[in-house]
């Protein structure tokens, strides 16, 4: 298992987890995260940003991946 966390652009932590050694992994499971934070700027009227997906390596926080700009909406589906 292996630490992760997901920064917002203002470097507040959104989200601490621990998931199996597998950044495409863990990167999937950050996602839910999104649904709270369309809620929370809803609620908030706050701007979303992009997030970024760091990993504890080594006695310090690695960039494992990045999150396109989450909107307050999900995105729609084609058809």
């Amino acid at each position: 298992m292996a630490r992760y966390r997901v920064v917002a652009e203002n470097g507040q932590v959104v989200r601490q987890f621990q998931a199996p050694d597998d950044d495409l992994a863990a990167f999937e499971a950050g996602i839910p995260m999104q649904g709270e934070h369309r809620k929370q700027v809803r609620a908030e009227g706050a701007v979303p940003g992009e997030y970024r997906l760091e990993k504890w390596v080594a006695g310090a926080w690695d960039f494992a991946g990045r999150y396109g700009a989450l909107t307050a909406d999900p995105p729609a589906r084609g058809g």
